[in-house]
């Protein structure tokens, strides 16, 4: 007569020697879990915000319109962040994957329902300025990677006009003149004022940069400034 079917597993823990984890080892995994699953939601939103702030701020795909618009268009795409929001969000549905509702549930729902909340919660994160105060913290800048200039493009905001002279500031703090003409395109074509915000493509030369085109707006920043001129900048503008 064959054996119950408790009786044949109970045999077969007993000759392999299978113990049962004790109860506290069941917690403190679901413990950690739950606090890897909270951290990895956090950094996704955190980070998907500063993806918004930069896209919002830097508008990458402004620079297309140019024909030598492709080098800034991929320095002002928010790589780092970007990845490390992926891997935020790809971490937190793998560990929540891991918790028994993810089973009795459509996980493909709840996985799509997370990543809307990350998106929505990125948008008000960046609503309510954390990203732009972020920028002045100094162990998260490597990870947020926030660049204003290079040999070809600066953006930044205008604290200064004179006729085919702008003196500019970046949130990073350098300080540029631009020097434009009737041949430089300026989008709109409308009068730069002060306390707008440029970004320029051209050339520079150390802290002077000659523009090709020049796209202005109001400014995205909650702080632009203030930037004070520096003493070789103020002979500058007065002896223009």
């Amino acid at each position: 007569m064959d054996k119950p079917l408790a009786e044949k597993v109970s045999e077969l823990i007993k000759k392999q020697h299978v113990h049962m984890r004790p109860k506290a080892y069941f917690v403190f995994g679901s413990i950690l879990l739950g606090v890897g699953l909270v951290s990895s939601l956090l950094v996704a939103v955190f980070f998907v915000s500063v993806i918004i702030f930069r896209l919002r701020v830097n508008t990458p795909f402004a620079y297309l319109g140019n024909q030598a618009g492709l080098t800034p268009f991929l320095e002002n795409i928010p790589w780092a962040p970007i990845i490390i929001a992926l891997i935020g969000v790809t971490g937190g549905i793998l560990i929540m994957k891991k918790f028994d509702f993810s089973y009795r549930h459509a996980f493909l729902g709840i996985s799509g329902g997370i990543i809307l909340s990350i998106g929505v919660l990125g948008i008000i994160v960046d609503t309510a300025g954390l990203p732009e105060q972020a920028e002045n913290i100094h162990p998260l800048q490597p990870f947020m990677h926030m660049r204003y200039e290079n040999d070809s493009w600066v953006s930044g905001t205008i604290i200064q006009t004179q006729p085919e002279l702008l003196f500019v500031g970046t949130p990073s703090g350098s300080q540029f003149t631009v020097f434009f003409d009737s041949g430089t395109n300026i989008i709109p074509n409308t009068q730069m004022r002060n306390g707008e915000w440029v970004q320029i493509i051209g050339e520079r030369q150390d802290s002077q940069f000659y523009a090709e085109e020049i796209m202005h707006r109001a400014t995205p920043r909650r702080d632009p400034g203030p930037f004070p001129m520096n003493m070789e900048f103020e002979q500058e503008f007065e002896g223009n």
